[in-house]
């Protein structure tokens, strides 16, 4: 793959809470028009690492490069206007409805979009139904679509996305899937930390398995469900 095409690059990041070593070393890249998978054991440091390209954690060393400019630790804030995401459980506030949460995203970060964007974003994610209601009268699964919604809504160049298929229903889940073929379709390089490899093997074969403080890259042949139990044990779900 062409150094051009290369979007986000992460090296030798390593991170420790308390003296603890969460991530040591980590080596990453992803592309534009690329899904990278992160699978892993709850705790093994996804989440952490997602957070740290976000500067919601600071490294104890490490680059993080997005479109060539290293943005570890808070620099280049203006680069942040350029990645979306959705970590943990999406917040809102509780009077918003769907269509204000939307809007304040798109006027916080600045970002120029389309009417005809944020439509195509609503019909894949089948928002047209609650777009004037309340958040707070939403269900889990309402309310993951929304914040996938709110993560997409200002076109990012990156998209980090922590267990974006959970509490979804099945036609909820293909809804996601088809958002995100979308968004590859249109360069949006995507990382995605997950157990659900089932559901989204078929966008993509460049993986990570995050294990004892590593993160290595692992290849779609050895994913077999032997295997996967093997690295999940109880927490794997085909």
């Amino acid at each position: 793959m062409m150094d051009s095409q290369i979007l986000l690059s992460i090296q030798n990041l390593t991170k420790s809470f308390a003296n603890q070593v969460v991530l040591s070393h980590v080596q990453l890249t992803c592309a534009r028009g690329q899904l990278s998978g992160l699978l892993g054991q709850n705790g093994a440091g996804k989440t952490t690492l997602l957070k740290s390209i976000l500067s919601l954690n600071y490294l104890d060393q490490g680059q993080i490069m997005f479109d060539g400019v290293d943005i570890a630790n808070g620099q280049h804030e203006f680069k942040r206007s350029q990645i979306g995401s959705l970590i943990e459980y999406p917040h809102f506030p509780s009077h918003y409805t769907v269509q204000q949460v939307l809007q304040e995203q798109i006027t916080m970060m600045g970002q120029k979009t389309t009417p005809e964007y944020i439509t195509t974003i609503g019909d894949l994610l089948d928002l047209d139904p609650i777009w004037n209601i309340s958040v707070k009268k939403l269900s889990l699964g309402a309310k993951q679509r929304v914040g996938l919604a709110r993560a997409v809504c200002t076109c990012p160049q990156l998209l980090l996305l922590d267990e974006p298929l959970n509490g979804l229903d099945p036609l909820a889940v293909q809804r996601v899937i088809t958002l995100l073929k979308f968004l590859l379709a249109h360069n949006t390089c995507i990382l995605v930390a997950t157990h659900l490899f089932a559901d989204l093997q078929k966008l993509t074969n460049h993986w990570y398995l995050v294990k004892n403080q590593q993160v290595q890259p692992i290849t779609v042949a050895t994913m077999t469900t032997a295997n996967l139990q093997k690295y999940f044990g109880n927490q794997y779900e085909d």
